[in-house]
């Protein structure tokens, strides 16, 4: 029920941000530090928070009414995105609902800002659609996947990755969402993704590995092993360091 602000220079303690009622579900950002946390609770509440002093920034943004949010992304200009338990995505922009994004026929579970001016959002219905942030319009539907899609990813060339309940991991291209190539290698669920300054991508899983893929060939680089817990969050700081949430032992490993 609580977002945790740790130095990433030498991993101390600096805030603890309280007044969730529920398990955290989603953590975003913003470009100026702003915090957005969302929790596994009915009241479809998005709450705001300083990075820099822990502060709590006003009231918290009303969403679904009985739906739990469940994904996060924020934008450059600071226009936020909800994906919810009912399929929809919704835009925020200045505390104000903008508009609604329809389309999905179960769970909107991850959202990635791309760097083309679209936003991908990634579902229970096995499919990740790409839509424009001008207007809302949808793009394209992202289709292979044999099960849900639980993680999406932007490269730094635009191109974007999914991972699945299905074990893989599938690469699109920017401009139109078509397959370029699947990733295999993972033998459960991946459930995060990350990718570095310099490209390199990285896969978290329920097979207990992080495995580490090279964005332009999708070559396997090398495998993180040795862990006792899913992976089930991945960061990189601004100095390239990775970070793993391990999931049961409710810890973050640092490489």
């Amino acid at each position: 029920t609580t977002v945790r602000v740790w130095s990433a220079i030498d991993g101390t303690h600096l805030h603890t941000l309280e007044g969730c009622t529920s398990a955290v579900r989603a953590l975003v950002v913003g470009a100026d530090g702003t915090v957005y946390s969302a929790s596994r609770s009915p009241e479809g509440l998005v709450r705001m928070w300083s990075g820099i002093d822990g502060r709590c920034l006003g009231a918290a943004l009303e969403h679904h009414s009985s739906e739990i949010i469940l994904a996060l992304a924020v934008a450059a200009n600071g226009t936020l995105y909800c994906g919810s338990s009912d399929g929809t995505t919704m835009v925020w922009s200045g505390g104000e609902h903008v508009r609604t994004l329809t389309g999905h026929t179960a769970a909107v579970v991850a959202l990635a800002i791309g760097t083309n001016g679209r936003l991908y959002s990634g579902s229970l219905d096995n499919t990740v659609r790409m839509w424009s942030m001008a207007d809302g319009t949808l793009l394209t539907v992202l289709e292979g996947h044999e099960d849900a899609v639980v993680a999406v990813a932007v490269g730094v060339d635009g191109a974007v990755f999914s991972g699945s309940k299905d074990t893989t991991i599938r690469v699109w291209t920017a401009e139109d969402g078509r397959l370029v190539r699947a990733l295999k290698g993972h033998t459960a669920v991946v459930w995060c993704l990350a990718i570095g300054a310099d490209g390199t991508l990285f896969s978290g899983s329920s097979d207990k590995t992080v495995r580490v893929w090279c964005c332009m060939t999708g070559g396997l680089r090398y495998v993180l092993c040795g862990l006792d817990s899913d992976i089930s969050a991945l960061a990189i700081g601004v100095n390239g360091t990775l970070y793993a949430g391990l999931q049961q032992e409710r810890v973050i490993v640092v490489w």
